[in-house]
């Protein structure tokens, strides 16, 4: 419905950039956000459809569908499955594909019995539903009475890079004012709500007074919560500990600058953001929520504490605070586990391989099809 920068679009941009060359890529926005566009590095045809209701929306994308023999829908969130369903009502030789980042799947005016009966319908005519944890593939097939052979669960995937010498470290510290020896806890993630910032800035506060004082805090990104969150910076005297900084260079370079990553989340399926911190050999603190266990090995790659555990939190930030040693395992470790489970690679052909496999079935669904109209 929308094309922000968050982990979804990062799913969006990975699946075109990756997949092969001789698929043809489209991509349709209901409203009329479009920052996330600069995350795509090939050339797609992109159709907007701000300002229209929601019956132009769907004549509009019917009409789209039709004049690009497009033959396959992929859905990233409830709203778009909603509506790519109304499509095969129209178009049924259709493939369509929904791909679950989230354990949310209620509409603002469902209630939950509304919401099932929905769920239960989109599945009927979808080939294939993807969850990307399996935290998210355990609550859908408790949520679907019929369909749970067509849920399946594909990690998201990272492209493995060198890891960045000093030189890209320095940059990043001189640009946001940091000393080298300085210990840098770092968060790359976007400013909303469920991400638990409040949480982090108040654990930070609670560290500070006990004591230590040789570490900074760089929470890189945007979003709704950013006034907010600068206002509780400086309400809890945070000024000269912690840095909000948008992101104006290679996400790549931050990562590389840091020396601990954190996640506070209130929910996460498979975190983007900690997957690239692992991938640069990052030790990782994350709450215990949603499919962070299925990525961060506690005690092995990082810690996982309780949601909202203060004390816990601060615990096991002041162990990584204080044994450099417990972080270059971490680190190492867990970008092992990056490059054997979650490369990019291995996640793409996962896709190819779904793909490819259902196009027997929607060729003989097609056929089915024409019968009946003949």
């Amino acid at each position: 419905s929308v094309f922000g920068i968050g982990g979804m679009e990062r799913v969006v941009a990975n699946l075109v950039q990756y997949i092969s060359q001789d698929n043809r890529h489209y991509l349709a926005i209901l409203r009329s956000s479009t920052e996330g566009l600069k995350l795509l590095d090939r050339e797609i045809k992109v159709q907007f459809y701000q300002g229209l209701n929601d019956s132009e929306i769907d004549k509009g994308l019917r009409d789209y569908i039709n004049e690009n023999s497009i033959n396959t829908i992929i859905a990233h969130n409830r709203h778009s499955w909603d509506v790519a369903v109304d499509m095969l009502k129209f178009r049924p030789d259709l493939r369509l594909f929904f791909i679950a980042h989230s354990n949310e799947f209620k509409r603002r005016f469902e209630n939950p019995f509304e919401m099932v009966v929905k769920l239960q319908q989109n599945s009927s005519y979808t080939e294939r539903i993807i969850c990307t944890s399996e935290f998210v593939e355990l609550k859908l097939k408790e949520i679907l009475s019929s369909g749970k052979e067509k849920i399946i669960k594909i990690h998201n995937g990272v492209e493995i890079q060198k890891l960045n010498g000093s030189h890209s470290r320095k940059k990043i510290r001189d640009a946001v004012g940091i000393k080298d020896d300085t210990i840098l806890i770092g968060s790359v993630t976007r400013l909303a709500v469920v991400k638990n910032i409040e949480f982090l800035l108040n654990g930070i506060s609670h560290l500070i007074k006990t004591g230590e004082n040789n570490f900074k805090v760089l929470i890189v990104g945007d979003g709704p919560e950013r006034l907010n969150l600068l206002d509780q910076i400086r309400q809890l005297h945070l000024d000269n500990f912690v840095i909000l900084e948008e992101s104006n260079l290679s996400i790549n370079d931050y990562y590389s600058a840091f020396d601990i990553y954190v996640n506070c989340s209130w929910f996460e399926s498979c975190p983007m953001a900690v997957l690239e911190a692992m991938s640069h050999a990052l030790p990782v603190i994350a709450s215990d929520v949603g499919g962070n266990g299925e990525i961060v090995l506690n005690d092995k790659t990082g810690f996982l504490f309780p949601l909202n555990n203060k004390k816990e939190f601060v615990e096991k930030l002041k162990m990584l605070l204080y044994d450099q040693k417990l972080r270059t395992k971490f680190g190492n470790n867990g970008r092992d586990n990056i490059i054997e489970k979650f490369d990019i690679q291995n996640t793409v052909q996962e896709y190819q391989w779904l793909f490819n496999s259902c196009r027997e079935q929607i060729v003989e669904k097609a056929r089915e099809v024409r019968k009946e109209l003949l």
